[in-house]
């Protein structure tokens, strides 16, 4: 794909992380979710049909204080922008000490 591409895909995905950070129950499309494993933390749909069924069962569905505190400590721990950040400067700077 092209950067431009790239780019698109890269904010889609930080749109999802920002969804399920802030909302409530999230409804996406597997090209959304893929690659990223956030699928058990969302209703999948592809077509316009399945997403109205789907939109339809959620409506009025709750959503567990578990689920979320487990969704939560799922996106803290695979999204985390400082601990990312840490992460991104110690291989950094063990890649350059071994120069």
């Amino acid at each position: 794909g092209t950067a431009k591409s790239k780019n698109a895909t890269t904010e889609i995905k930080l749109k999802l992380i920002n969804s399920l950070y802030l909302g409530r129950h999230c409804l996406a499309n597997t090209t959304m979710v893929a690659n990223t494993g956030l699928e058990a933390y969302c209703t999948l749909a592809n077509t316009p049909g399945q997403f109205k069924k789907a939109l339809k069962r959620l409506w009025s569905m709750a959503l567990s204080e578990d689920h979320l505190k487990e969704r939560a400590q799922y996106l803290d721990e695979h999204f985390d922008n400082l601990e990312n950040a840490s992460l991104l400067i110690n291989t950094i700077r063990s890649t350059m000490k071994s120069r």
